[in-house]
C-alpha cells in the first residue's frame, strides 16, 4: 500500500478490479482509483475473423473458448460441463483455443471422461478470431478475470455467450439480454 500511496492515480481495467484495489488494501485513498476498460478495435477484430479457421465443417453445436490454460480460466469446469452436455445427448464440439500450464491436466481429463471427438484442444493461435466467429456459442468459464477481454471480443463478433459469474462479467453482460451468466458449476454451465 505504501508504494501505491506515491502515485497520483491507480488504474483498474474493470469496476471489480478497481474495487478490489481498495477493498484489499492495496490503495488506501479510493479517490486515486480510476477504471479504464481495455481498448478494442472492432473493425480490426471483424476483419481478422474473416481469415481461415476451422477447415472441417461440423453439423452440430460449435462451442468455442479462448484463453490461456491456467487455473483462472476454469478449463476444468469447461471439460466437466462438456461431460454433462454429452450425457444429456447434445451433438456438439467444444474447441479450446489457447495453451498453458494446465494443458496436460485438461488432456488427461478429456481422456478419462472419454470426450475425444467432443472437446478439442487447438493450441495457441496467433489469430483466434476466425474460431470465435465460427462459434454458435462462445463460452467463458473463468473463475477470475481482470476484465474478460475475450468476452468483449465475442460480443464484437455478435456471438451468443455463456459466461461464469466472475465479478467483472457483469460489466459486460446483462444476464438474459446479451448473454447468459451462470454459476461456476459444470451443471449450470
Amino acid at each position: 500500500a505504501e508504494m501505491y500511496d506515491k502515485y497520483d492515480k491507480v488504474v483498474g481495467v474493470s469496476d471489480a478490479e478497481s474495487s478490489d484495489l481498495f477493498s484489499q488494501g492495496y490503495v488506501r485513498d479510493k479517490s486515486k482509483i480510476v477504471t479504464i476498460y481495455d481498448i478494442l478495435n472492432p473493425t480490426l477484430i471483424r476483419e481478422m475473423s474473416k481469415k481461415p479457421g476451422f477447415t472441417v465443417p461440423f453439423d452440430g453445436i460449435r462451442l468455442v473458448t479462448t484463453g490461456r490454460m491456467t487455473y483462472a480460466k476454469g478449463y476444468d469446469l469447461a471439460v466437466k460441463a462438456a461431460d454433462e452436455l454429452r450425457k444429456r445427448g447434445y451433438k456438439f464440439r467444444w474447441s479450446f483455443v489457447g495453451d498453458g500450464d494446465k494443458r496436460p491436466e485438461i488432456e488427461s481429463m478429456i481422456r478419462e471422461l472419454h470426450l475425444e471427438g467432443y472437446v478439442e484442444l487447438l493450441g495457441e493461435k496467433p489469430n483466434p478470431y476466425p474460431y470465435m466467429a465460427a462459434a454458435d456459442i462462445y463460452v467463458q468459464t473463468s473463475v477470475f478475470e481482470g476484465f474478460g477481454l475475450t468476452v468483449a471480443e465475442a460480443r464484437i463478433l455478435g456471438k451468443a455467450e455463456v459466461c461464469t459469474n466472475f465479478p467483472c462479467a457483469y460489466n459486460q453482460i446483462k444476464d438474459g439480454e446479451n448473454g447468459l451468466i451462470c454459476e461456476m458449476t459444470p451443471e449450470d454451465i
